[in-house]
């Protein structure tokens, strides 16, 4: 149970170093309003990993349209 709550703490320290000022400071308000630590870097993670996701749909799409309007030209 320690162990994770430090590997939390690291992850949160990581994460307010590493993300934009805008997202550090969400961050920092969500982690001042008392959410959990863990649920906090469990969310981030998530929501980190569909942007991406969604990003990845997003160009994978785009790329097949263009592909489709080559074909047909």
């Amino acid at each position: 149970m320690q162990k994770r709550k430090h590997e939390d703490l690291e992850a949160l320290i990581h994460m307010l170093k590493s993300f934009d000022e805008k997202e550090a400071y969400d961050l920092f308000l969500r982690i001042r309003a008392g959410v959990d630590t863990s649920l906090l870097v469990e969310q981030v993670r998530h929501g980190s990993m569909l942007m991406s996701l969604s990003s990845q749909g997003s160009s994978n799409q785009s790329q097949g349209s263009l592909g489709s309007r080559s074909q047909s030209s």
